[in-house]
């Protein structure tokens, strides 16, 4: 773990939450885009309604990859507290 100043921590815990935000809004956007988009197509996956299965299910698959790169790319490991 990389020594950090207190200042050099909250802005790194700001990034984290900003990221958090922006991965949320894409959520929100790709489920009501999909959900109030395709209402009118009639088409059916495994029983349910096309807006159905890809309103619950891609926000699934989204919010999945979507906390994968967070983990990955923004998120870091340190301790707020000071030494």
């Amino acid at each position: 773990m990389k020594k950090m100043s207190y200042k050099e921590k909250f802005i790194q815990c700001n990034k984290e939450a900003k990221a958090t935000w922006i991965l949320f809004i894409i959520m929100m956007l790709w489920w009501w885009g999909t959900g109030i988009g395709l209402k009118n197509v009639e088409m059916t996956i495994m029983g349910l309604p096309l807006w159905v299965f890809l309103s619950t299910i891609g926000t699934v698959v989204i919010a999945s990859i979507g906390c994968w790169i967070l983990i990955r790319f923004v998120f870091k490991d340190f301790n707020l507290e000071d030494e």
